[in-house]
């Protein structure tokens, strides 16, 4: 029997995202493992120093600090990668049970769905603490301030977005029930 169209298109879009979010799982490891990497090295060299934080600070620092200041981003790298990691592997997770079932319309990967456009709005609040908390320590520690960024917004609009289509899969889900008992009844 073919698929109609429509769920050949969630299907291959779900195939996709289960992709993507493998790919940041694998980078937010890489990333938070070379950030634990260069924290070792610079807490066990000096020397090195000044080369290491040139390079980093193309990247995301504009302001001239001291080891502090690195140790400082090095911390608030591995926090945003610790969640984006976290987030992408629930979206891997729910990308894969989708794929499992053949359709999004059941009664628990809607609420699964639902569960993770929640944690797609709270987690990155979550991360921002932790990562204001981190900032005041090494602040009180190195007499510097601190300013990055966490870029939470696209996180909220796609926490909405996974809230709002778990609606729609659970309407689904009550129309597919509605005709099976429907077909059952007639036969």
């Amino acid at each position: 029997m073919n698929k109609p169209k429509t769920l050949v298109i969630i299907q291959t879009v779900s195939k996709i995202g289960r992709v993507i979010s493998d790919v940041f799982v694998t980078f937010s490891l890489i990333m938070i493992a070379g950030c634990l990497s260069l924290i070792i090295y610079v807490k066990n060299s000096d020397s090195d120093f000044q080369k290491i934080y040139e390079y980093i600070q193309m990247f995301r620092v504009y302001q001239n600090y001291s080891v502090y200041g690195l140790y400082y981003v090095l911390t608030s790298t591995i926090i945003f990668f610790s969640w984006l990691g976290f987030l992408s592997g629930l979206s891997s997770h729910y990308f894969r049970k989708q794929l499992e079932t053949g359709h999004p319309f059941t009664t628990k990967l809607s609420k699964e769905l639902m569960t993770l456009g929640i944690l797609q709005i709270v987690v990155p609040f979550i991360g921002a603490g932790c990562d204001y908390a981190v900032k005041l320590l090494f602040e009180s520690v190195s007499h510097e301030y601190y300013f990055i960024d966490m870029k939470i917004l696209f996180n909220i609009t796609l926490g909405v977005f996974y809230i709002l289509t778990s609606f729609i899969c659970k309407y689904g889900t009550e129309l597919l029930f509605k005709e099976n008992n429907s077909i059952a009844v007639n036969n």
